[in-house]
């Protein structure tokens, strides 16, 4: 969801934004996916890339094999644990 709202920002403005107003947030890291993730997004400078982040919370930090989950403007998905991004995202 967070992916398709900074598209559709850069579809308008050229730019992606790391403000969490701009993308329909009230503040960033904001609880996800029933409150097992926070998201936060990071854009470059210029801001013409960025990389979302879901950081576990609560019980969700239990999963070392999938910790944190993170994609980016092409939709490379990467994960950090011992599971490969492939298996914590599903593909």
């Amino acid at each position: 969801d967070l992916a398709g709202r900074e598209e559709k920002l850069f579809s308008t403005t050229n730019a992606y934004s790391a403000a969490a107003t701009d993308l329909g947030y009230a503040a960033f890291p904001a609880a996800v996916g029933s409150g097992y993730y926070n998201v936060s997004v990071a854009v470059g400078n210029p801001p013409v890339t960025y990389v979302i982040t879901a950081t576990p919370i609560g019980t969700q930090i239990n999963d070392t094999q999938c910790a944190t989950l993170s994609v980016d403007q092409l939709g490379v998905q990467s994960s950090t644990g011992t599971g490969t991004a492939a298996t914590c995202w599903g593909n």
